[in-house]
């Protein structure tokens, strides 16, 4: 590609269709545009294509090859195959101006300004020269390739300047057809091609042409190496080298103390008395605590590096050693117990005091204030329905790497498009307002996938309370699953269920299971939405007997004070309570891997083929519009407040020029989403669909919206 451009597209009224663009591009000669150079333009695209934006068709400048004519005095010292090599090159550059490109590290020498430099794409050919940022010329006027020409050292006058096009000579100017053809200068590849003619005192100059092709040579080169060429970045501006420090190796102050302080050596084969020792151990004993104390700052420092490293899996860091007898000798004779018990007191007291994460927050704090971000996980802690406050701790320091890890892809690329020539589910293949969303909303996972497919996996289906309650299998349950008065329920006596720290440690699925498949969800493969959203929290679960403890029921008892009803029967009290810690983990499971969001930007939606009929309600259905669509059955998403919270969220993160629908789906309607998603995008994907099939699948996914848009009115 010599040059390319992006245009603005109308429709018949003059109207623009925001988003949409004609590329145009002007190839090198001799390549032809049909084949590869399409696919690859579609594929750079629609890789790095903004929100709402799209192709609606790219089209390629025709060149014309041109003759330029002249007769051009000399003058005595100059080389007549080096001077026509250098008016053709010249004369090329006004007729086909190219972009140009500076040497990196010229212009890192000329200015040092990296921030300046650098802003912008990564252009590995080099740093563009704005100045060259210019259409093909439209009009080429002889009076200008006469002032070329006549600029050329060695030359002393010029006349009889001309153009040739098509056989016709122009001697003024010559007007281009439209901005689709280009021209372009054919350079002679054979003596008799030449047209321009050299004199010297008003004679033919002859010249070498194997010289004069040399010196074609020589400048093409040189014009290919004003490209700047291919740079490795890092080689660029040198790396600040630090000075190592090793803060592991503690050399202590009582060897700074003369020695007949007898301090840094062993009392045991001393000739001291017991008064002597005693003395000793003492002044030891109290240095010790200034040793402890250094020591401690020097651990602080060396662990910088693994604090700030928000590659490290680890939550805490261990801020504090204890000096032995290899630092200090008979150090060990001053503790009241042995050093690894002292270590785990140290331990026991920095978790219970929760230094380490405080720490680990201020250094990620640290890091998030040098991008100007802020990360609080408002989202999680002001909506927690998951975790105790150590998890709820440890989960947000987890978002919070993650959100470091990825954040020049979360501000860099906030208003780009996914690039739907790739498959999207089960990809980090989505636009930069999901994955930033995705951040910014604490879900588990970022990645497009199937919301709905974890239920499926389990055998379950997600259906609303009442139809779970009304089920066609009840005859087997307990007479208090109907009951409407909740304080009789109460008095059969059922209590809470305790925690069993075993099945709570248990992340598996397949060590799960065996646990919960006599309850009626996993015998009716049905879940009601009110289990899974309240199924979170293991208080909602009842344990008791009817048979004087013959055998155990397990209950549920949902927050909103409903009736309970019956999960399943154990013939032990234990069993009981494994099974509902285990179901809860379960239901826990569920929740946190059905959050998540699809996204559908309507452009992509267009049928270009019927553009000029569209009615204007229609118009404004596909340009700068996006649809969300969000699952409303986990304990986090069905909350009124959180929905609130979310769409507030999007609203402020979305391009102002977009316009955000949001839809809470429940599981049927995403189950129905996800199928046409997976073949709208499968088609999408692939070129080789027809137009049919491309509207076909277009057809469904905005009749799906539509649908949702109507009722949501």
């Amino acid at each position: 590609i010599e040059n390319i451009w992006f245009k603005p597209v109308y429709d018949k009224e003059g109207n623009k269709k925001p988003g949409l663009h004609h590329i145009q591009v002007n190839l090198s000669k001799n390549v032809d545009p049909i084949g590869s150079v399409d696919r690859q333009i579609r594929d750079i695209y629609s890789a790095n294509r903004s929100l709402c934006e799209d192709i609606d068709r790219v089209s390629y400048v025709e060149e014309l090859p041109c003759e330029i004519t002249a007769k051009v005095e000399i003058s005595e010292s100059a080389i007549a195959s080096d001077l026509l090599a250098n008016i053709y090159t010249e004369c090329e550059r006004y007729i086909s101006p190219r972009i140009d490109f500076y040497d990196y590290q010229e212009q890192i020498s000329n200015s040092g300004k990296l921030d300046e430099i650098f802003e912008g794409p990564k252009i590995v050919s080099g740093l563009i020269a704005q100045e060259s940022l210019q259409r093909t010329v439209q009009v080429i006027e002889i009076t200008a390739i006469t002032n070329i020409i006549r600029a050329v050292p060695g030359v002393v006058s010029v006349s009889q300047v001309a153009i040739v096009v098509d056989g016709v000579v122009h001697y003024d100017s010559y007007q281009l057809k439209d901005e689709n053809h280009a021209l372009f200068l054919q350079t002679p590849t054979l003596e008799q091609e030449i047209t321009i003619e050299l004199v010297r005192n008003e004679e033919k100059v002859a010249l070498l042409f194997d010289n004069f092709l040399q010196r074609m040579g020589s400048l093409q080169n040189s014009e290919k190496f004003r490209t700047g060429g291919e740079y490795q970045y890092r080689e660029l501006v040198e790396t600040p080298k630090g000075r190592y420090r090793d803060f592991e190796e503690y050399y202590s102050i009582q060897n700074q103390f003369p020695t007949n302080y007898n301090l840094f050596r062993s009392l045991e084969n001393n000739n001291l008395s017991e008064l002597n020792k005693a003395q000793i151990k003492q002044y030891k004993a109290y240095l010790l605590l200034f040793d402890q104390m250094i020591l401690h700052s020097l651990r602080q420092i060396s662990s910088v590096g693994d604090l700030f490293d928000i590659r490290s899996q680890s939550q805490t860091k261990d801020f504090v050693g204890l000096l032995d007898s290899d630092v200090i000798p008979d150090v060990d004779s001053l503790y009241r117990t042995d050093i690894p018990h002292l270590e785990k007191h140290f331990h026991d007291l920095l978790d219970r005091s929760e230094l380490g994460r405080e720490k680990k927050h201020s250094a990620l704090n640290i890091l998030l204030s040098m991008y100007g971000e802020e990360y609080s996980g408002e989202s999680l802690s002001r909506f927690n329905f998951y975790y105790d406050p150590t998890q709820l701790d440890h989960e947000i320091i987890r978002q919070k790497k993650r959100y470091i890890h990825n954040i020049v892809r979360i501000n860099r690329d906030r208003g780009e498009g996914y690039n739907y020539l790739k498959q999207s589910l089960n990809s980090q293949n989505v636009s930069g307002l999901q994955f930033k969303l995705s951040h910014e909303l604490c879900f588990r996972y970022v990645e497009s996938r199937s919301l709905t497919l974890n239920f499926t996996r389990l055998g379950l289906k997600l259906v609303p309370e009442d139809d779970f309650r009304a089920g066609p299998d009840q005859s087997d349950q307990p007479r208090f699953v109907q009951l409407d008065d909740i304080k009789a329920f109460k008095a059969l006596g059922f209590r809470y269920v305790a925690v069993d720290a075993e099945i709570q440690k248990k992340s598996k699925l397949s060590d799960l299971m065996p646990f919960v498949k006599s309850l009626v969800p996993f015998r009716q493969y049905i879940i009601s939405s009110k289990l899974v959203s309240d199924g979170v929290d293991l208080s909602c679960y009842r344990v008791g007997s009817l048979t004087d403890e013959a055998d155990f029921q397990l209950a549920f008892l949902p927050k909103d004070g409903s009736p309970p009803y019956y999960l399943g029967s154990f013939s032990s009290l234990q069993k009981c309570c494994q099974a509902a810690n285990a179901i809860q983990k379960i239901i826990l499971w569920l929740n946190l891997n059905s959050e998540g969001m699809h996204l559908i930007e309507h452009l992509l939606l267009r049928d270009d083929s019927h553009a000029e009929t569209q009615k204007a309600e229609e118009y404004s259905f596909y340009f700068q519009r996006i649809s969300i669509f969000m699952p409303n059955w986990s304990a986090r998403f069905s909350n009124k407040e959180f929905q609130l919270y979310t769409e507030q969220t999007i609203q402020r993160t979305a391009p102002a020029h977009v316009v955000s629908d949001i839809y809470w789906l429940d599981h049927d309607q995403m189950f129905e989403f996800e199928v046409i998603l997976r073949n709208w995008s499968k088609r999408k994907a692939d070129l080789t669909s027809s137009e049919r099939e491309i509207k076909e699948v277009n057809e469904k996914m905005i009749s799906f919206i539509k649908l949702l848009h109507s009722a949501n009115r």
